[in-house]
């Protein structure tokens, strides 16, 4: 397991979240702390996603 995945989201919040999601008819829910500031920037700028992550290690 890398370090990314040892200091992960929590299952059983994460599990709740999801719960709570699919309850109120969401398609989609991103699930995370302060990285998921970076999904903009996967789905519609990815050259500067990519070169973001290149140069973020894992904590």
């Amino acid at each position: 397991m890398d370090p990314g995945q040892a200091n992960g989201y929590d299952v059983n919040k994460c599990a709740k979240i999801a719960i709570k999601a699919i309850a109120r008819g969401k398609h989609e829910k991103v699930i995370g702390g302060f990285d998921t500031i970076l999904v903009p920037f996967y789905r519609y700028i990815t050259w500067l996603f990519r070169l973001i992550a290149r140069n973020v290690s894992a904590r």
